[in-house]
């Protein structure tokens, strides 16, 4: 694998393992949803702020002949929060799950950054970093999948030691395209990036974001998605060789409209 390997792909191997508001500090969500159903999805306020030691849950995926991030938990605004530091490096954390996003549609997150990476664009293979990336993996049937991700299953398989995800959907912080946003991934049909976070405004800040999972997932692949296998981050300049640091909170699945979703949040 090239040590040049771009982010689509990166993302891949990783998954198997990528309308706001904002508030000056980290907001709080409500546990539960409206179904009263208990809260589900990657909460790391639940651990203890233990540092680089993390939980045998949050697994840690390094790249080969990519210098990995520095992901630690720590407490802030009273909370456990992952703070990742980037220098040139590219790894993710990921947490497996199973959840029917049809059932919990609206994925609501925390995060923020201490600077854009101003040579990235993740229009262009070469250039495709981010200082933060929210990374939904999907299971589906995976013998409709053309020869060239079958092919791709076996790389990731050999580089891995498990298969790649049906459909991987990864929200990431762009430059300056606009929120909502669709990018193809350049390696695989099977990864698309949704814009979720766009341009130096709110750098600095913890931001919230509401989004409708299986309404991105239907307009990113033309389909209804099967179910959530997996929810990860990750913090990446391994192809701008930048610089930058980013915290998450936690990331939560809900059964919450919009607004709804909104209101939900305590300051």
């Amino acid at each position: 694998m090239q040590a040049r390997l771009i982010f689509p792909l990166t993302a891949v191997v990783l998954s198997v393992l990528g309308g706001c508001a904002t508030h000056s500090s980290m907001a709080r969500i409500k546990p539960g949803n409206a179904l009263g159903q208990a809260p589900s999805g990657l909460q790391f306020s639940a651990y203890a702020p233990s540092g680089a030691r993390l939980p045998s849950e949050l697994k840690h995926m390094v790249l080969p002949n990519n210098a990995p991030t520095e992901y630690q938990l720590e407490q802030q605004d009273n909370q456990t929060v992952l703070h990742a530091k980037v220098d040139g490096s590219a790894s993710g954390v990921r947490k497996v799950v199973d959840a029917d996003p049809n059932a919990l549609p609206w994925l609501v997150w925390h995060w923020k950054t201490s600077a854009l990476l101003t040579q990235a664009d993740n229009t262009q293979s070469d250039k495709e970093d981010a200082p933060a990336r929210i990374i939904l993996n999907f299971s589906g049937d995976r013998s409709t999948l053309s020869f060239r991700e079958q092919t791709l299953n076996l790389l990731v398989r050999l580089v891995t030691g498990e298969d790649m995800p049906y459909a991987s959907l990864v929200y990431i912080w762009e430059n300056h395209l606009p929120v909502g946003t669709i990018i193809d991934s350049a390696h695989s049909s099977r990864v698309k990036m949704v814009v979720a976070a766009s341009g130096p405004t709110q750098v600095g800040q913890w931001v919230t974001l509401p989004r409708n999972v299986v309404e991105d997932y239907r307009r990113a692949f033309g389909e209804a998605p099967g179910r959530l296998t997996s929810i990860g981050v990750m913090s990446d300049a391994n192809c701008t060789a930048g610089r930058t640091e980013a915290w998450y909170g936690d990331i939560e699945l809900s059964a919450y409209g919009d607004q709804d979703v909104l209101a939900a949040v305590v300051h």
